[in-house]
């Protein structure tokens, strides 16, 4: 229990350092293992976030990332009720043929999240959420092939 306490707190305290980019920064799992589902890890998210942000009333932007977390969290959120954008990477040359984007309300905030290896010898990890300004940080254990929340959210 000191372990998971000291752990949760050790995402408290470098959570800070890395909410800069969007991504689940997990390693792939070796050849012939399957991964794990993320749906514990998308269904805990969504809770918390319409316990701050509510569906109707809340429109959200992610920049597109290739990750085992981004579809099925955007998938989860317009389920959820949320309007949803997704912001492609700016490519570096544009062609003629590229038609207008649609345009993103200025109302709607950007939600960034980072999943990442927080303890290997205890197979925790951590899921940190920002929206706008806001960070929302949890710890997850990964047991037998899925993942569970192992600490309250935590709101900073």
């Amino acid at each position: 229990m000191k372990k998971i306490l000291l752990a949760s707190l050790m995402a408290l305290v470098l959570s800070g350092c890395a909410v800069q980019h969007t991504g689940n920064y997990v390693q792939p799992t070796a050849q012939g293992q399957l991964a794990p589902s993320m749906n514990p890890v998308v269904s805990a998210s969504i809770d918390i976030l319409e316990q701050k942000y509510p569906p109707a009333k809340s429109a959200l932007k992610l920049n597109v990332t290739n990750d085992a977390l981004f579809a099925p969290l955007m998938t989860a959120l317009r389920q959820a009720g949320y309007a949803v954008y997704e912001i492609q990477p700016e490519l570096q040359f544009k062609t003629s043929t590229e038609t207008e984007k649609p345009a993103v309300p200025d109302s709607a905030q950007t939600l960034k999240y980072v999943f990442d290896l927080l303890d290997r010898n205890l197979s925790l990890y951590q899921l940190t959420m920002t929206v706008d300004k806001t960070r929302i940080a949890g710890v997850f254990k990964l047991e037998h092939g899925q993942y569970k929340q192992v600490s309250p959210w935590t709101v900073f």
